[in-house]
């Protein structure tokens, strides 16, 4: 009698073991059929968005945040609108990855504005894509400075310790060590973290303008080189065409070393009794400037040190050759003058200049660029003529 119990007893149990693999096996199947249906339905509605060729329809699901990803990246392939395609990639709701693929899809022009409007991320991207060089110098004179993202250094060599050096990503790390270490030893919140105590910020975004320094990177032009410099505001933007100017010189010398040589030797500065000869009435400062009153201006103030003057100039060589202009460019030329911003002699000549007074500017090396010269643009040695209006300040 105690054998059959035990054996009711074991059959009841074995029952309802596989009353149990049963359910559970009917609820994978159901999940394996929803999963499937699902998978199916997202594939067939990729297909059909993909067959689609309508660009407003295709920027409606592009823009679209409730479509799934597969949906608009079909969508994304198909569009061709670069408007509707830089709205999406200025939208920082949507995906990043998609963002990125975006990018590549855009024309010079488009790319220009993307990296001079866009956050630090897009902006990288898109200009790492320029090619054109005058859009290159439109991206290194008017992006502003943008904040690049700067991971917490000290955080992450802190958590690669408690993980035995197995740290990747920050963010998963924090997690893992929540995992790891008992309760209360690490606590996270939004985007400060803290460690044994101690509290750390997990990343900071630092105003940068290393979109503008990667765009002069890719300048192989020495005036509009000159351009940038000319224009540019920022003492950094200024040193690194300084810097880039050195590279396309060296470049150049490479490919043609005899026609930079007779370049170099067309300007090693030409005597005074030349110069006078042909300014007879220029008036000769103690430091060397030369210079000629073409229109007397009015009243009888003239610029502060520090005060910030529109001008307008024309430079030439002494052999004539025009190297810059913003009267060509019609586009008037700003700076604070006697700050350093400009070479010496324009510093000088423009502190004693009246408003609306133009001049004709015979500037000596050492009041120029001295006997480096500025590359292929500008010789060494070289005195540098500009006929420039001070316009107002």
């Amino acid at each position: 009698m105690v054998s059959l119990g035990v054996t009711k007893k074991e059959n009841k149990v074995k029952i309802n073991i596989l009353v149990g693999l049963s359910t559970a096996v009917t609820l994978l199947a159901n999940l394996l059929l929803i999963g499937c249906v699902g998978t199916a339905l997202r594939e067939a509605r990729v297909r059909e968005v993909a067959s689609i060729a309508d660009q407003q329809k295709l920027a409606s699901i592009v823009m679209d945040n409730k479509e799934e990803y597969s949906v608009k990246k079909a969508a994304l392939n198909n569009l061709t609108n670069q408007e509707v395609i830089k709205t999406f990639v200025l939208d920082s709701r949507q995906d990043e990855t998609l963002r990125e693929n975006a990018i590549s899809k855009l024309n010079q022009e488009i790319l220009a504005e993307v990296a001079i409007e866009c956050e630090y991320s897009q902006s990288n991207s898109a200009v790492q894509k320029i090619t054109d060089q005058q859009l290159l110098a439109k991206v290194a004179i008017n992006a502003k400075r943008k904040n690049q993202k700067i991971e917490n250094y000290k955080l992450i060599s802190e958590l690669r310790y408690m993980l035995g050096g197995q740290i990747v990503d920050q963010m998963l790390a924090i997690d893992n060590v929540s995992l790891n270490m008992p309760e209360g030893k690490i606590t996270r919140n939004g985007n400060t973290c803290i460690v044994y105590g101690q509290s750390y910020t997990l990343y900071d975004y630092i105003p940068t303008l290393s979109i503008n320094i990667e765009a002069i990177s890719k300048i192989n032009d020495s005036i509009l080189l000159i351009q940038v410099r000319t224009e540019s505001k920022e003492d950094e933007i200024r040193e690194a065409v300084e810097k880039r100017l050195i590279v396309v010189a060296k470049a150049g010398a490479k490919e043609n070393p005899s026609q930079a040589k007779d370049e170099a030797e067309k300007e090693v500065g030409p005597q005074p009794a030349s110069i006078k000869q042909k300014w007879p009435k220029a008036i000769t400062t103690l430091s060397g400037l030369m210079y000629v009153v073409n229109n007397e201006g009015t009243g009888e103030d003239t610029p502060k040190k520090g005060t910030t003057i529109t001008t307008h100039y024309t430079g030439t060589l002494m052999n004539g050759t025009k190297f810059d202009s913003s009267v060509d460019r019609n586009q008037p030329f700003k700076f604070p003058v006697g700050m350093g911003r400009v070479i010496k002699g324009w510093d000088e000549a423009f502190l004693t200049m009246k408003k609306g007074e133009k001049r004709t500017l015979i500037i000596p090396p050492n009041l120029a660029y001295g006997v480096k010269g500025s590359m292929s643009v500008i010789p060494p040695n070289a005195t540098l003529i500009f006929d420039v209006e001070l316009i107002d300040f």
